[in-house]
């Protein structure tokens, strides 16, 4: 019995598998798009592909998020356009109310017109939105209006700073609470005095720290967000400031403003205006409204020196407001 083996056919036979797993391979690479679709073709190449491919993929996505921020950005720069269109009108409208020809009704009319500017800005500021984001209401601003985390004082301290019964004391009045410290009596280098402050401060438990700034005082909210610091008072506040007037001194946050084209009053916010004749001190209450004030108004006709005026003529003091 012999047993016969067909050397011929089975070489043919692994020859036409090689043929067909090359034609596979092949096809696999021409169908992907990819010379290397899986490990063993390529091990090293495989992972430096894929590596770049997730570059490549990260890249794409910061090109999407970059597009959307420029739609983010074209949609506020649109609202932003539309609420210069309108400050531009109220200046016009703060000149026109300067003419000499108008009567009080005519400017009452200007005033009116004003009023629904604002409003108009108002209501931009609150409703303009990208993806449900309101991006023009302050939401997202580091630090919103009136608030005041930082207060810094005119003085510069040179030298020895003296700390005794005259000046030894400061108050702070913040968002939520009243807090009062009280320095030893010594004598401070600048850089000694801060660290002497600051050690009250977290010994009262105060949301603030003191710091120099060009040898300039200065206190900064703790507090992240709008945390204001509305007033620094007691004898110590000599350490902060060159010139003091009236008793007791006091740092009140304030600071200088342009009213032209207008001012708006709140109730409760910026109303009430306090001053000094003759060492007694008076206050009024303004009524509450959006005042045209334009540059070098004449305080005769001008609505806010008017409403000013005519509260402190009730007071009986001989004192006028005008512009300077």
């Amino acid at each position: 019995m012999f047993i016969r083996t067909n050397y011929w056919a089975i070489n043919t036979t692994n020859s036409l598998r090689k043929t067909n797993d090359k034609i596979q391979k092949t096809l696999e690479k021409l169908s992907s798009g990819f010379r290397i679709n899986r490990a063993a073709y390529d091990a090293a190449g495989l992972a430096i592909s894929e590596k770049l491919r997730y570059q490549i993929d990260g890249l794409n996505q910061a090109s999407r998020n970059i597009q959307d921020g420029i739609s983010l950005v074209q949609t506020a720069e649109g609202a932003m356009q539309e609420i210069h269109s309108m400050l531009q009108r109220m200046n016009q409208l703060a000149v026109q109310a300067a003419n000499g020809t108008y009567t009080d009704d005519d400017r009452a009319q200007l005033q009116l017109e004003l009023q629904q500017l604002v409003a108009e800005i108002d209501n931009i500021a609150e409703k303009t939105e990208f993806n449900g984001i309101k991006i023009l209401n302050g939401d997202h601003s580091l630090k919103s209006e009136n608030s005041y985390s930082q207060i810094i004082g005119s003085r510069v301290l040179n030298g020895s700073v003296t700390v005794d019964s005259t000046n030894n004391t400061l108050n702070f009045e913040l968002d939520y609470d009243t807090y009062t410290i009280t320095l030893n009596s010594d004598n401070y280098t600048p850089e000694q005095l801060v660290e002497s402050i600051n050690t009250r401060l977290a010994d009262q438990n105060v949301p603030l720290m003191a710091s120099l700034v060009n040898g300039k005082i200065s206190f900064r909210h703790l507090d992240s967000g709008d945390n204001p610091i509305y007033q620094i008072s007691g004898n110590g506040i000599s350490l902060l400031l060159n010139n003091q007037r009236g008793t007791p001194s006091q740092y009140v946050v304030a600071g200088e403003a342009l009213l032209s084209p207008f001012i708006t009053i709140t109730a409760g916010v910026n109303d009430e205006l306090t001053f000094e004749v003759d060492g007694t001190s008076y206050s009024i209450t303004l009524s509450p409204g959006t005042y045209v004030t334009p540059l070098h108004a004449n305080p005769e006709t001008s609505p806010l020196a008017m409403e000013i005026n005519q509260k402190i003529s009730q007071l009986g003091i001989a004192v006028t407001a005008g512009y300077g």
